[in-house]
């Protein structure tokens, strides 16, 4: 008898994961809508030169220097190293 009940338990289950695998997809497909819009990719095709052209301007006017780069790097490392020391701490 218990084994009956836990097979249809077992199928039961297994019956709610693939409808929850389905909602999920169904879900992400919705989801794409709004973050990936056909539009935009359309948009990029067709002006991909002029806006690797933009991007190359914009460098070469603001530009960084290599000191400061290297200074901007080591205060981001110091400082997640500071808080990945307070998280351990807190644990």
């Amino acid at each position: 008898m218990e084994i009956i009940q836990l097979k249809e338990e077992l199928d039961n289950a297994k019956k709610e994961i693939h409808r929850l695998h389905d909602e999920l997809e169904e879900v992400k497909n919705r989801l794409k809508k709004y973050t990936y819009p056909e539009s935009s990719k359309k948009y990029y095709e067709k002006h991909k030169d002029e806006l690797r052209i933009y991007k190359q301007e914009y460098y070469k006017v603001h530009k960084i220097d290599p000191e400061k780069k290297a200074e901007y790097n080591k205060a981001y490392y110091q400082r997640k190293k500071e808080e990945k020391l307070k998280n351990n701490l807190n644990i």
